[in-house]
């Protein structure tokens, strides 16, 4: 079952989106030392924000994937929504999870009819990532050097998007 994650799910989000960030942190923008030192309130504030949705595949009694869509503020970006944050716990991979959460990204975010475009940034090394994003018709626009760095090794991303 796939549903939005709600400040009520906080305790669980909070495991799941730390454990993305400490086994795959190349995968991601956020810092596990970082979020790991902040408190409860932080983590359902996270939750509440109308501006950026996190979705979760939920297993029988528990979270096993998330994603979510950040929508633009500015009135001249309201036509742009970027996806990040796609994780499936590694025992669950390979039952097509990603791609269902994926796919269900997409279709939220285009629901809003605003929404022209999807726009997200993959690290290079994330081959699978890449190739399931171009799968749902993802092209790859921009080539960005040294985009993440974890302490003293950067690493090139692909900026990619879809177009409505």
């Amino acid at each position: 079952m796939i549903r939005k994650i709600t400040s009520e799910d906080w305790s669980t989000f909070k495991k799941i989106r730390l454990e993305a960030l400490e086994l795959e942190p190349q995968a991601f923008g956020d810092s596990y030392n970082v979020l790991s030192k902040k408190n409860d309130n932080y983590w359902k504030r996270e939750l509440s924000k109308r501006k950026q949705i996190w979705y979760g595949v939920f297993g029988k009694s528990n979270l096993v994937g998330i994603g979510s869509i950040k929508f633009a503020r500015s009135l001249k970006f309201n036509h742009i929504a970027h996806l990040s944050g796609i994780y499936v716990k590694k025992e669950y991979r390979g039952r097509g999870i990603g791609k269902f959460l994926f796919k269900n990204r997409i279709e939220e975010a285009f629901k809003n009819e605003k929404i022209k475009k999807l726009k997200l940034i993959v690290n290079k090394t994330q081959i699978n990532a890449i190739g399931m994003y171009q799968s749902f018709g993802f092209k790859i626009v921009g080539d960005l050097k040294a985009e993440f760095r974890l302490k003293n090794d950067y690493f090139d991303a692909y900026l990619m998007e879809l177009v409505k």
